[in-house]
């Protein structure tokens, strides 16, 4: 065994190519030879290389989802390594990814040209809901002369990823009966006219008429936005028949769907005429307290403040405990006021004492105010 050593007695190491070996032998009567060879350094390892796992992403817009694919990579000998990312079937790895899974493939180049390679995939994916406001044209049929009146339906739906949400009509009810027992309606049927279910009906026929032994006639129109994903929300529209002018029932409804998106569930109401925002709350059934004629909610949930949709998410996570209920309540404002929660048949107070957010769901000085 020959050690390759310099003239400081160091140990010689040598980069890569080919290097020329002359060992030189001397013997004690001075005599001495030289023998020579070559020694080639190559690199035929490839790089150490590392993908990162799998990501899955909610989309962000039309385009997908962004995702910073970040490869690294290590070599024995190169002091510096190319890196790069691929996507299956080309296109820029910076650009977003579209839903679905894309599958990505790195590679690392050593400067001996030795390359190793790595996979991971990108998932864009959308489980938002769309968001839909629904407008009722006229929102109140009078008088109540018994004539069919049509009523055209618009509009506006919103997606993060779906520029064109599909919107059709899912259901039309009445509050009342066709033709209620004794005289107090009209002797008329088919009150509901030309509402096509499952089709995207801008127009509906209902019938000017309500019970002269009721608090008025309330129609209710639902509507469904459903996006390329499968997500869906609902828009509500009501179109009222007074009992008498001045006289309405109540001017918002509000809805509760278990199944509007992934994230939780879904509520929304109807868009009342001239109302420029809504603040909704929720809440323990078993908490809320009567106290000098108020009721108090105590610590409600305040669940949008302000918005100027018409629907609002519930957290998943939110459950009542087994044998509870929880209770939501939707106020609107209207100028520089605001409805308050309360209603005829359920006098709420006006405002969440205390908000869990630290601020009031609604306006007052901060305590619950009396009806």
């Amino acid at each position: 065994r020959v050690d390759l050593v310099d003239r400081a007695g160091g140990r010689v190491v040598l980069p890569l190519g080919p290097h020329e070996i002359a060992l030189r032998v001397v013997v004690d009567a001075g005599r001495a030879d030289v023998a020579r060879t070559v020694v080639t350094v190559q690199d035929t390892a490839p790089p150490r290389v590392a993908c990162p796992t799998a990501a899955t992403l909610e989309c962000a817009g039309p385009d997908g989802a962004a995702a910073d694919i970040v490869v690294t990579a290590s070599d024995v000998c190169s002091m510096s390594v190319r890196l790069e990312i691929q996507r299956a079937g080309g296109g820029d790895p910076h650009a977003p990814y579209p839903i679905g899974t894309t599958a990505l493939t790195g590679r690392a180049y050593d400067a001996a040209g030795n390359v190793a390679e790595c996979d991971t995939s990108v998932t864009a994916h959308d489980t938002t809901p769309p968001s839909v406001a629904l407008v009722a044209d006229p929102p109140s049929l009078w008088p109540p002369n018994h004539r069919l009146v049509p009523v055209h339906l618009a509009w506006q739906v919103r997606d993060v990823c779906d520029p064109a949400p599909a919107v059709v009509l899912a259901s039309a009810a009445s509050s009342e009966p066709d033709d209620a027992d004794g005289k107090s309606d009209g002797s008329t049927t088919g009150d509901i006219v030309d509402a096509a279910i499952g089709t995207p009906d801008t127009e509906v026929v209902l019938r000017a008429e309500r019970s002269g032994d009721g608090p008025g006639r309330q129609y209710t129109l639902t509507y469904v936005a459903t996006d390329a994903s499968g997500n869906d929300a609902a828009a509500l529209a009501i179109v009222t028949v007074p009992h008498d002018q001045g006289l309405e029932p109540e001017p918002i409804e509000l809805r509760f769907d278990h199944g509007g998106s992934a994230a939780g569930a879904s509520l929304y109401w109807n868009a009342v005429p001239g109302a420029i925002a809504y603040d909704v709350v929720q809440g323990d059934l078993g908490s809320h307290t009567f106290a000098a004629g108020r009721t108090l909610l105590q610590a409600a949930r305040v669940l949008a403040t302000d918005t100027n949709l018409t629907s609002a998410t519930e957290p998943s996570a939110l459950l009542p405990a087994p044998g509870r209920a929880f209770f939501y309540l939707v106020q609107y404002a209207v100028g520089r006021g605001k409805s308050g929660f309360g209603t005829v048949s359920a006098p709420w107070s006006m405002e969440v004492f205390p908000p869990t957010n630290g601020a009031p769901a609604g306006g007052g000085d901060g305590g619950p105010l009396r009806r």
